[in-house]
Protein backbone atom coordinates (compact mmCIF):
# COMPACT_ATOMS: atom_id res chain seq x y z
CA UNK A 1 0.00 0.00 0.00
CA UNK A 2 1.51 3.35 -1.08
CA UNK A 3 0.95 6.29 1.14
CA UNK A 4 0.69 9.91 -0.37
CA UNK A 5 2.44 13.13 0.70
CA UNK A 6 -0.99 14.53 1.11
CA UNK A 7 -1.90 11.67 3.56
CA UNK A 8 0.54 12.04 5.41
CA UNK A 9 0.23 15.60 5.83
CA UNK A 10 -3.28 15.22 6.82
CA UNK A 11 -2.73 12.76 9.85
CA UNK A 12 0.48 14.77 10.84
CA UNK A 13 -2.33 17.66 11.10
CA UNK A 14 -4.76 15.05 12.82
CA UNK A 15 -2.23 14.51 15.40
CA UNK A 16 -2.07 18.03 16.43
CA UNK A 17 1.46 18.85 15.34
CA UNK A 18 3.08 22.32 15.03
CA UNK A 19 2.16 23.88 11.37
CA UNK A 20 5.71 24.38 10.28
CA UNK A 21 6.87 21.18 11.26
CA UNK A 22 4.79 19.43 8.86
CA UNK A 23 5.57 22.26 5.80
CA UNK A 24 9.49 20.93 7.05
CA UNK A 25 8.42 17.30 6.72
CA UNK A 26 5.99 17.60 3.61
CA UNK A 27 9.33 19.32 2.34
CA UNK A 28 12.08 17.11 3.34
CA UNK A 29 9.37 14.00 1.75
CA UNK A 30 8.66 15.72 -1.84
CA UNK A 31 12.54 16.33 -2.23
CA UNK A 32 13.27 13.22 -1.35
CA UNK A 33 10.34 11.77 -4.18
CA UNK A 34 12.18 14.16 -6.60
CA UNK A 35 15.36 12.33 -6.50
CA UNK A 36 13.88 8.87 -6.35
CA UNK A 37 12.13 9.79 -9.49
CA UNK A 38 15.32 11.43 -11.24
CA UNK A 39 17.61 8.55 -10.14
CA UNK A 40 14.91 5.62 -11.77
CA UNK A 41 15.28 8.23 -14.76
CA UNK A 42 18.85 7.90 -14.81
CA UNK A 43 19.17 4.28 -15.12
CA UNK A 44 17.26 4.23 -18.09
CA UNK A 45 16.75 0.94 -20.01
CA UNK A 46 18.87 -2.11 -20.20
CA UNK A 47 21.95 -1.74 -22.57
CA UNK A 48 21.14 -3.32 -25.81
CA UNK A 49 23.06 -6.42 -26.31
CA UNK A 50 24.03 -8.73 -29.57
CA UNK A 51 23.79 -12.73 -30.22
CA UNK A 52 26.87 -14.37 -31.30
CA UNK A 53 27.49 -17.49 -32.99
CA UNK A 54 30.26 -19.45 -31.80
CA UNK A 55 31.13 -22.36 -34.13
CA UNK A 56 33.40 -25.57 -32.38
CA UNK A 57 33.13 -27.70 -35.18
CA UNK A 58 31.74 -27.44 -38.34
CA UNK A 59 27.96 -27.49 -38.04
CA UNK A 60 28.12 -27.40 -34.34
CA UNK A 61 28.03 -24.37 -32.21
CA UNK A 62 27.13 -22.37 -28.86
CA UNK A 63 24.76 -18.61 -29.13
CA UNK A 64 26.36 -16.31 -27.18
CA UNK A 65 24.88 -12.92 -26.19
CA UNK A 66 26.95 -9.64 -24.73
CA UNK A 67 26.78 -6.01 -25.11
CA UNK A 68 25.71 -4.32 -28.66
CA UNK A 69 28.89 -1.85 -28.68
CA UNK A 70 31.13 -5.18 -28.06
CA UNK A 71 33.10 -6.82 -31.38
CA UNK A 72 31.93 -10.02 -31.37
CA UNK A 73 36.26 -11.24 -31.73
CA UNK A 74 35.84 -10.40 -27.72
CA UNK A 75 33.94 -13.39 -27.15
CA UNK A 76 36.94 -15.87 -27.14
CA UNK A 77 38.96 -13.84 -24.61
CA UNK A 78 36.55 -13.75 -22.70
CA UNK A 79 35.90 -17.25 -22.57
CA UNK A 80 39.46 -18.10 -22.39
CA UNK A 81 39.54 -15.37 -19.30
CA UNK A 82 36.58 -17.10 -17.66
CA UNK A 83 38.36 -20.77 -17.81
CA UNK A 84 42.03 -19.75 -16.20
CA UNK A 85 40.21 -18.41 -13.43
CA UNK A 86 37.87 -21.06 -12.90
CA UNK A 87 40.91 -23.16 -13.59
CA UNK A 88 42.17 -21.03 -10.51
CA UNK A 89 39.72 -22.15 -8.15
CA UNK A 90 39.70 -25.07 -5.97
CA UNK A 91 36.92 -26.55 -7.61
CA UNK A 92 38.49 -25.85 -11.02
CA UNK A 93 41.79 -27.61 -9.59
CA UNK A 94 39.71 -30.88 -9.45
CA UNK A 95 38.10 -30.66 -12.33
CA UNK A 96 40.11 -28.28 -14.76
CA UNK A 97 38.26 -27.19 -18.08
CA UNK A 98 40.78 -27.81 -21.15
CA UNK A 99 38.49 -26.86 -24.49
CA UNK A 100 36.25 -23.89 -25.43
CA UNK A 101 33.03 -26.29 -25.47
CA UNK A 102 34.37 -27.69 -21.69
CA UNK A 103 34.32 -23.88 -20.66
CA UNK A 104 31.01 -22.74 -22.28
CA UNK A 105 29.37 -26.65 -20.79
CA UNK A 106 30.67 -26.53 -17.49
CA UNK A 107 31.69 -22.92 -16.16
CA UNK A 108 29.27 -20.86 -14.01
CA UNK A 109 28.10 -18.07 -15.42
CA UNK A 110 29.39 -15.64 -12.74
CA UNK A 111 32.68 -16.35 -14.16
CA UNK A 112 32.14 -14.84 -17.47
CA UNK A 113 31.43 -11.13 -16.22
CA UNK A 114 34.45 -8.70 -15.80
CA UNK A 115 35.30 -6.35 -13.53
CA UNK A 116 34.03 -3.29 -15.78
CA UNK A 117 30.39 -4.64 -15.58
CA UNK A 118 30.85 -6.51 -18.66
CA UNK A 119 28.84 -9.69 -19.25
CA UNK A 120 28.92 -12.42 -21.45
CA UNK A 121 25.89 -14.87 -21.28
CA UNK A 122 26.00 -18.74 -22.81
CA UNK A 123 22.47 -19.29 -24.00
CA UNK A 124 23.08 -23.10 -25.37
CA UNK A 125 25.05 -25.01 -22.67
CA UNK A 126 25.09 -27.79 -25.14
CA UNK A 127 26.55 -27.46 -28.97
CA UNK A 128 23.32 -27.19 -31.12
CA UNK A 129 23.19 -27.83 -35.26
CA UNK A 130 24.40 -24.65 -36.86
CA UNK A 131 22.67 -24.54 -39.97
CA UNK A 132 24.61 -22.47 -43.18
CA UNK A 133 22.70 -20.89 -45.92
CA UNK A 134 24.57 -19.55 -48.88
CA UNK A 135 21.96 -18.68 -50.78
CA UNK A 136 18.69 -17.36 -48.97
CA UNK A 137 15.39 -18.13 -50.79
CA UNK A 138 13.06 -15.50 -52.37
CA UNK A 139 9.96 -15.22 -50.76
Amino acid sequence: MKVSIEQIEATLRDQKIDPKVIIKIVNDLEAAAKEEKADRAATGKRPKSQFVLLSTTPGLGYALQMEAEAAPTEALPRIQAAANSFNATKKGRRVPVATVGETLENVPARWFKTDDGRKLSVKTKLAVPILTVANALAL
